[in-house]
């Protein structure tokens, strides 16, 4: 029952327009069929939100949302410690003098005995913790304590003022490489005083040796 082949071509050849037509413009599409369209470089066509757009969006959300975990610059610290990474830990905190803050930003004037690429390390090391790019700068003349020196207030301040009496200046005048190693506090004497005058045991007596 088929039509033979030169039917069919003929068919075809009658059913099949010239391409563009007589006066260039495109057949209509038929309903149902797609049609492909290509530009020209000069072309520009509107391009409707779709999922990938939205799913970007979401990204930005999640991104924004992790980075409220380090509200604080303390909770960079704590990650820091987390992460095991000591070495960037302690040069954190006996050399950052934090000049601003906010999550994903750091700005800091490093102290006199940082490393030079503590900077680098630090952003190298937030941005392959947390999957969030982190902006961390210098800038200079940020006089702030750093978490060392605050944590050890106290401590520093009793150094300074050992450093400043007269007879240590003069020991350091003669012996310029000397430093100080040990502060040995009035109250601390005492109490070692007392200890050694406590009497000695050699062992504990047991009441259930027979001995």
């Amino acid at each position: 029952d088929l039509p033979s082949p030169e039917e069919l071509v003929k068919k075809l050849q009658d059913a099949t327009p010239p391409a563009g037509g007589p006066s260039g413009s495109r057949p209509a599409p038929s309903p149902g069929s797609t049609t492909a369209i290509s530009s020209s470089p000069a072309q520009t066509h509107s391009r409707p939100i779709g999922p990938s757009v939205a799913q970007g969006q979401a990204a930005v959300a999640l991104d924004t949302a992790a980075l409220q975990h380090y509200a604080r610059f303390e909770d960079v610290v704590a990650l820091i410690e987390k992460r095991r990474d000591r070495l960037l830990y302690e040069h954190v905190v006996k050399y950052v003098r934090l000049a601003a803050y906010q999550p994903g930003r750091i700005e800091f004037t490093p102290a006199s005995e940082a490393p030079t690429d503590l900077c680098h390390r630090l952003q190298s090391a937030l941005t392959r913790w947390t999957g969030n790019r982190w902006a961390v700068s210098l800038v200079n003349n940020c006089k702030s304590a750093t978490l060392f020196e605050i944590e050890h207030a106290a401590e520093i301040a009793l150094q300074r003022e050992v450093k400043n009496h007269p007879l240590v200046k003069a020991v350091i005048a003669v012996f310029p490489k000397a430093s100080i190693t040990k502060i040995t506090t009035e109250e601390e004497k005492a109490q070692d005083a007392f200890e050694d005058a406590l009497p000695e045991v050699d062992e504990e007596w047991d009441p259930f040796d027979d001995d």
